[in-house]
């Protein structure tokens, strides 16, 4: 990306948020979802901005030396730029000054460039979920379970 910034989202963002990751996603978040994880606290949200436009964000919460990598999304125009690299960047940055020591997250099995991204960045498989994902018609998808020491 020739003119990115990556910025620290807060709550006020849950709108934001749920227009990106419906944009991105089959089955988006809602702005209420995204407001009651904020409502747990411990959220780490990062915004990724190409030339003052929106273009993805990445999104997850500590808990007890660790941190869960809730989602990363990027819009479709802005994919293979390495938005994604820095989003993922910053905050397993941010996790790791907050003191977690790993990071889990959950991708589905049929999203390859994920799989590349996460792998290049040294996330390991460890597991896999059956049915994880449920979609809008309905469809199942199976999950992998990743983490990586950070």
């Amino acid at each position: 990306m020739t003119t990115s910034s990556i910025q620290p989202l807060n709550r006020d963002a849950c709108e934001l948020l749920a227009s990106l990751h419906g944009a991105c996603f089959p089955r988006g978040w809602t702005a209420e979802e995204f407001d009651n994880i904020y409502a747990q606290n411990n959220v780490v949200a990062f915004g990724g901005y190409h030339a003052d436009q929106a273009a993805g964000f990445s999104f997850g919460w500590l808990a007890g030396g660790e941190f869960e990598l809730l989602t990363i999304a990027v819009l479709p125009s802005f994919r293979q730029q390495g938005l994604a690299r820095q989003l993922l960047e910053h905050t397993c940055a941010r996790a790791k000054s907050q003191g977690a020591h790993r990071v889990h997250l959950e991708v589905s099995v049929s999203n390859t460039p994920a799989h590349a991204l996460y792998r290049g960045f040294g996330f390991e498989t460890v597991g896999h979920r059956k049915q994880y994902y449920r979609y809008p018609d309905g469809t199942l998808e199976d999950a992998l379970t990743m983490h990586c020491d950070i």
